[in-house]
């Protein structure tokens, strides 16, 4: 009887096992589940990206990420058109860790493994990139460093209405007016600052360079020959000057500025700069606006040109045509309307000055076609 009953219980331990290991060899985890079923659950898991609970949130996307491949699909749905903003950013932050590089949901095959380290890798075919188009450089264009005999604009001497005492206190100063009078000028204007902040140099010690109305920059200006800051220019930057420095009327330095000498008149404002402040010699020395001031240099009648700070107008010129011929543009010729030569006449005065600068009259008023160029 001990040894039926014995063999009964074994037999049932038997059975329970088998059936019990029979419950857990079941299909693979990994086994795709039914195709609508998968889509419901991956719908679900989304929704769950929204949820209020932060637990829930964080178990949904994890799972997502963990199905991989088969919801990339509906992950870069709720990405680009769900409602909620946390749906969202779950959604592109699933999409990134389960695809980095967009290959799987263009159904391309994944990159292969990187070699095992040590292992040199199998070398790339590499496609040279085509050259460049080679582009010809507007003479102006983006320079940091900028000659002003290049960028200004000619002007008569300033200094040739000096009073008499101010005569007097410049000598004194060791300045010699005379030679001052007999000098080239050209005028800069305009606000240089921040992204268009530029280096102005003026290399010729026989060029005064005026800073005129407006005149402003974040850089440096550099000057061999003397400088007239007027009007309301200021520099930002610094001003270094090896000669003559003079500003007048509403002008000012405002830091890191030098001149031998440096003057400053009554009306402008006195520098933060506790060095400039102390180098600087206020009062006034007798400048004021000759009447030809800001106006072309005089031609005279003996001379054929007058002198001028600018003198390489041909070959300026020339960089100008070989920038337009350079440039894909809008033709001009066509697109424009057409209208009678604007170059018709000239005054005397006219004449003669664009004839100092390189330029023929003869040749303007001959020009058969003209185009008019309107619009924003």
């Amino acid at each position: 009887m001990l040894h039926t009953a014995l063999f009964k219980s074994r037999s049932l331990f038997t059975t329970i096992l088998i059936v019990a290991l029979s419950a857990s060899v079941g299909p693979a985890d990994d086994v795709e589940q039914p195709k609508a079923q998968l889509t419901a659950d991956i719908a679900k898991l989304i929704t769950e990206l929204g949820n209020d609970e932060f637990t829930i949130r964080e178990q949904a996307e994890a799972k997502l990420i963990k199905l991989g491949q088969p919801a990339l699909k509906l992950l870069h749905e709720a990405a680009k058109s769900n409602d909620d903003p946390e749906i969202r950013m779950r959604a592109e932050r699933a999409i990134k860790r389960i695809d980095p590089d967009g290959r799987l949901f263009r159904g391309l095959a994944p990159r292969p493994p990187a070699p095992p380290f040590g292992k040199p890798a199998p070398p790339r075919v590499r496609v040279p990139a085509p050259l460049p188009k080679p582009r010809v450089k507007f003479p102006f264009e983006r320079q940091r460093e900028v000659d002003v005999t290049r960028w200004g604009r000619d002007i008569a001497n300033p200094f040739t209405n000096i009073h008499k005492e101010g005569v007097k206190r410049l000598k004194g100063r060791g300045i010699d007016v005379k030679k001052l009078t007999g000098l080239k000028a050209v005028l800069l204007t305009g606000s240089w600052c921040g992204a268009n902040s530029k280096t102005f140099i003026n290399h010729d010690a026989n060029t005064v360079l005026v800073l005129g109305k407006g005149f402003i920059t974040h850089g440096k200006v550099i000057s061999k020959g003397p400088v007239l800051a007027i009007d309301d220019a200021h520099i930002m930057g610094s001003l270094q000057g090896d000669g003559l420095v003079w500003f007048t009327e509403k002008s000012f330095p405002r830091s890191n500025t030098t001149g031998k000498p440096l003057l400053v008149g009554l009306d402008t404002r006195r520098p933060h700069d506790r060095n400039v402040a102390a180098a600087m010699i206020q009062g006034d020395f007798g400048w004021q606006r000759p009447k030809d001031f800001l106006k072309p240099p005089a031609i005279k009648a003996n001379a054929k040109k007058p002198a001028l700070a600018i003198k390489d107008t041909d070959k300026k010129k020339k960089q100008l045509i070989e920038y337009i011929k350079s440039i894909n543009g809008v033709d001009a010729t066509k697109a424009c309307k057409p209208i009678a030569n604007p170059f018709k006449q000239f005054d005397k005065e006219a004449v003669a000055r664009l004839v100092a600068r390189g330029d023929d009259p003869n040749r303007l008023t001959k020009l058969k076609k003209a185009r008019f160029l309107t619009g924003t």
